[in-house]
């Protein structure tokens, strides 16, 4: 159906963000469009599920305690299972965009997220 982003239940992607209220904004896009989703409330939390578990996609906050997106992205990126994993950066501080970048970030999101841009920025690295 035109306009209908569909996603795979089989497509895992990891949100990592701190604010509930846009992680649930953010999972329940991604759920509406059938994809599996695991939640993690910081770079450290989200590292961990990341060793136990493999996702075809990671979306991740820039500011986090305990560990920020940055942080996480490199950490994920010395991991081979994770070395070509698309991973989104989302922030509303692009003085840091070069840095998530240079660390391996495929793309980058500026908040307030727009659900059909994170939608489609999200299935062109799925499809």
């Amino acid at each position: 159906m035109p306009g209908v982003f569909r996603g795979n239940d089989m497509t895992t992607v990891l949100v990592v963000e701190d604010s509930a209220t846009i992680r649930m904004v953010v999972v329940s896009t991604l759920k509406k469009r059938s994809f599996t989703v695991v939640e993690a409330e910081d770079g450290l939390e989200a590292r961990q599920l990341a060793f136990q578990q493999n996702f075809d996609l990671v979306i991740t906050d820039l500011h986090m305690p305990n560990m920020n997106g940055i942080e996480l992205t490199k950490c994920l990126r010395e991991n081979r299972s994770y070395l070509n994993t698309p991973i989104i950066m989302m922030s509303t501080d692009d003085s840091r965009r070069p840095e998530a970048l240079e660390a391996g970030v495929n793309t980058w999101l500026t908040k307030p997220i727009d659900t059909t841009t994170l939608m489609r920025t999200v299935l062109s690295y799925i499809s």
